[in-house]
């Protein structure tokens, strides 16, 4: 929720006294309690303590330089004084402060305080550097800032000496900087245009290659920047305050009560009696498999969401309230003190020295332990849009239903084969997978089971199953005319709602969905997101991961997984690993072996440096590196491509050259946007109708439709398929970012050898999206600070394709009714990037968040976790092609950027020349890292 604040002008200094103190205790697993202070609020504008820093922060006064500052000349800093602390002597420094914005010049009046211990005896301490909270008008975003300590330049640099030899550069328009591997500095440039242009020499392993140029100046721009046509702005959502008294909520809980006892005895209806449960192998419960398994954790916590939304259904019958009155004026109140407190999710305490991520995400942050955390609520930035303001699929803003998904499927987007496929200029099929890699990190929704765990059935063999149907069925009908579906009789697909998700403050409302995963981008598709999960890929051996064979990912060994379409007589097994969609295709598989393999490459290497470390500190260290790995691969190759040079920094997610990142902001709420989820990250575009083996003489030998080979991993299982799968994903391109879709995800997705047809993915995608009450395209563009559209026609030079608004207009009734996935996904994209304006307004604000509200980002600096800056330094040199070369089969050549096709400034070069990360830097003397 956004804090709105009155700014002051910038040489205004703002002086708190009086500061009132309550104490917070955070009990962790060492029994450590610390005192948190709150403040009141003054001039309307809120300073805050991180909970992990100590309570006696020292005074410090910003004194900024306006020459220095024009390019932001209106920050403002909240000075703290602390009446508590005796004895105080004060010195005064200059220094540097390090923030997203890059580096500036400040005065630091910085107090050495004295300390009266419990036992009377004085003690002086140092003072730690605070953390104050600064706010930036443009945008209202709230970012912690931390001042460097005295002497951390000299220090920066003698690490960096130790790291390698510095090749000093000067690019053509006169940034300083140090001669690095393109795969290092990519993030910098975002275009291999631009690389070719600021070339330079630098050593490698050894060897002289050719590098690029990379600026210190975490500001610096290649080329002239453009405007960004949006800014985001997040609205205070609409309140409506309703009373309601205790006898009125006792009386709704017991009506409540009594429907789920009536649910339940409609679904054994359904499901006992009449056996609406899905038939294991067919595309449905294909579908049904790809949120994983029944597990009872989640059972429980759908059972939890599902009776606070009967809560919220028996008030606004009682009140006889509105949509909007329940929408607006529910959601506030909590069930706490109620019978039901006893379902209210509740983390564990948490231990602000702990050193590593927990695998649930619980206490990533310490004020707010759920936030991120596996099976906590998706984020939203707009209220839902639901029919009836809780729950209901939302209708036309002309009161008629809205067009079926699989008619917006056929009429509106269209249908690619081998013949008409068109192919990206810029991107091969890595990086779509890559892409799906990181999804499968962040996001997945639990699926609604019948209470027994079985999957729910929609549609008998043609039709719809009637009036008579489970109340999470949603199916989407298919016309009687349509262009494929009509061959084979069939109107309708299954499709079953995801799974209602309690809220995180017990609170009731409108309904929720849970992610099922960690917000963070932390590995959990390789180490799993739950600590039973987590035990299952794990050795207990060196730190080392489960394998079996020639070091490939474990076989599912109790060969039960109802997502595996191997036909048992073969005897070949799907595989097991963190993430329960691993089996869905060759690239992901290919991804999560390279990284298994990466895991226990640095394990085994981490224990001959440091042989007096057991298995868990070897395994939470080579986790913690490989989670690095991941977040700088993603940041330096895969978003400067997905969104530009310019909207990296529009959106404040450029890496920093060098030194420690102090952008961590406490209050930003990392959990997966609702809006990004279940639209705004679906980039199914992109995916080829093919995945190719390639050998090393650069021949395309064998190629395997999609369609076949879902949830078949058995085709790779071969010596050297693995490499040739990896040339395959290197060589040839993805599809282009339009709105033609491979037929192999529209109409056969998850069909088996003896299946004609399958589902729609993109209806699916359309449905899913109206399940999860996601705003429209318009209501979207609104608060990205984008201009509506008040017609169709309007719209006609905003999209890819100028005539796709007709297909729109014939479609939807109103323009207003346009689902955000469609229309995001028609729009023309800015430049630079992958995306239109809308979606790169989300996708931007959720890599934010990920960047800055997540205490463990690898880049954070003076905390507990940190790495050194010598390690850090280190992991700055990792890239997807080192990750492949390191851990391929047999792999010795490859192009410096993997995610984009070889090409004149992409050339293909030996493994000896890509950057490898010096593990030496994690020697330690400690029993932990």
């Amino acid at each position: 929720m956004m804090s709105f604040v009155i700014f002051f002008p910038f040489f205004m200094i703002i002086f708190v006294s009086n500061i009132a103190y309550a104490d917070y205790y955070y009990t962790g697993y060492g029994g450590i309690v610390r005192s948190v202070p709150t403040y009141h609020r003054i001039h309307n504008v809120s300073p805050y303590i991180n909970p992990y820093i100590d309570a006696g922060a020292p005074k410090i006064t910003y004194r900024y330089d306006p020459k220095r500052d024009v390019r932001y000349p209106k920050y403002r800093t909240v000075l703290i004084d602390d009446p508590r602390r005796p004895r105080i002597e004060t010195l005064q420094k200059e220094t540097y402060i390090r923030s997203p914005f890059g580096s500036r010049k400040v005065i630091i009046n910085e107090e050495k305080r004295i300390i009266q211990s419990d036992s009377n005896q004085l003690e002086q301490q140092q003072a730690q550097s605070h953390q104050s909270k600064q706010f930036f008008p443009k945008t209202r975003r709230k970012f912690n800032h931390l001042e460097n300590q005295e002497g951390e330049e000299e220090n920066f640099s003698a690490d960096r000496s130790i790291d390698r030899q510095q090749i000093r550069c000067q690019t053509r328009n006169g940034y300083s900087g140090i001669c690095l591997s393109k795969g290092e500095c990519y993030y910098m440039y975002g275009d291999l245009n631009y690389l070719d242009r600021e070339q330079c020499r630098t050593n490698v392993n050894g060897r002289q290659i050719v590098g690029v140029c990379c600026p210190n100046d975490p500001d610096f721009t290649p080329n002239k920047r453009f405007d960004i046509p949006y800014a985001l702005t997040i609205p205070r959502w609409p309140r409506i305050n309703l009373r309601i008294d205790s006898n009125q909520l006792n009386q709704a809980l017991k009506q409540a009560d009594l429907d789920v006892v009536r649910f339940f005895a409609l679904e054994e209806l359904f499901v006992g009696q009449m056996g609406q449960i899905q038939v294991a192998f067919t595309p449905a419960s294909f579908l049904q498999q790809m949120f994983g398994p029944a597990d009872q954790n989640q059972q429980l916590s759908n059972l939890w969401g599902f009776r606070t939304l009967q809560v919220t259904r028996a008030l606004g019958r009682q009140l006889d309230l509105s949509p909007l009155e329940m929408r607006d004026g529910l959601s506030r109140h909590s069930l706490k003190g109620t019978p039901y407190d006893q379902y209210c999710i509740r983390s564990r305490p948490c231990d602000p020295e702990y050193r590593y991520r927990t695998i649930d995400g619980n206490c990533n942050n310490l004020v707010h332990p759920l936030w991120g955390k596996s099976l906590s609520q998706f984020n939203r930035l707009l209220p839902p849009e639901y029919s009836d303001g809780i729950s209901e699929l939302r209708i036309s803003v002309t009161g008629v239903p809205l067009p079926t998904p699989r008619h917006l499927s056929v009429n509106v987007l269209r249908t690619s084969n081998s013949n008409n496929a068109r192919f990206a200029d810029r991107w091969n099929v890595l990086f779509m997978q890559w892409g799906q890699f990181i999804d499968h990190d962040i996001t997945l929704g639990s699926s609604t089971r019948a209470s027994n765990g079985a999957g729910l059935l929609c549609c008998n063999r043609t039709n719809a199953l009637g009036p008579l149907i489970h109340p999470a069925c949603r199916p989407i009908y298919i016309e009687s005319n349509d262009p494929f579906y009509s061959r084979f009789n069939r109107r309708c697909n299954n499709f079953v709602r995801n799974a209602i998700g309690p809220k995180n403050n017990c609170e009731i409302g409108y309904r929720e969905q849970s992610n099922v995963i960690t917000a963070f981008i932390d590995g959990s598709m390789i180490y799993g997101n739950t600590y039973n999960r987590s035990r299952l890929v794990r050795s207990f051996r060196n730190g080392q991961l489960k394998t079996q064979g020639r070091n490939w990912l474990p076989f599912d060994t109790m060969n039960n997984s109802l997502a595996c379409s191997i036909p048992q007589s073969t005897g070949n097994r799907c595989i097991f690993s963190g993430d329960v969609r691993v089996n869905q295709q060759f690239g992901l598989i290919a991804l999560q072996l390279l990284f298994l393999r990466e895991h226990n490459r640095l394990a085994r290497i981490l224990k001959e440096l440091n042989p007096h470390w057991d298995d868990e500190t070897l395994f939470q260290e080579a986790r913690k590196i490989v989670g690095a790995q991941i977040q700088h691969i993603t940041y330096n190759e895969f978003l400067p491509e997905a969104l530009g040079r310019n909207v990296i920094r529009h959106h404040r997610i450029s890496l920093k050259p060098n030194g420690y990142e102090f952008g961590y902001n406490y209050e930003l709420n990392p959990s997966i946007l609702n809006e990004f989820a279940a639209a705004a990250f679906r980039w199914h575009t992109l995916v080829q109708k093919y995945y190719r083996l390639r050998n090393d003489r650069n021949q395309d030998y064998r190629e395997y439709e999609m369609h076949k080979i879902f949830n078949n991993p058995s085709h790779i299982y071969g010596n050297g398929a693995l490499d040739d799968l990896i040339r395959g994903v290197l060589f040839h391109k993805s599809e282009r970012f339009d709105s033609i879709f491979t037929e192999d995800i529209k109409n056969l997705l998850f069909a088996q050898q003896n299946q004609r047809f399958g589902l729609d993915l993109m209806a699916i995608n359309i449905q899913r999206g109206r399940d999860h009450g996601i705003p429209t395209y318009n209501q979207i563009r609104f608060i990205c600070g984008l201009k509506p559209f008040n017609s169709f026609r309007e719209m006609r030079n905003s999209l890819q394709d100028r005539n796709d608004w007709q297909h729109l207009e014939r479609t939807y009734s109103h323009v207003n009714d346009i689902d955000f996935w469609i229309g995001g996904t028609l729009e023309r994209p800015l430049n630079e990037g992958l995306l239109g304006p809308t979606f790169s307004c989300i996708v931007g604000e959720q890599f934010r968040r990920l960047k800055y509200g997540d205490r463990f980002w690898y880049e954070n600096g003076r905390m507990s976790h940190s790495f050194s800056e010598r390690q850090l330094s280190e992991i700055r040199r990792a890239t997807l092609a080192r990750i492949i070369c390191n851990n391929g089969d047999n792999f010795h050549r490859i192009q410096p950027l993997a995610m984009l096709p070889i090409s004149e400034q992409n050339q293909e070069t030996d493994c000896s020349s890509i950057p490898q990360i010096d593990l030496t830097a994690w020697i330690s003397n400690t029993r932990s890292g």
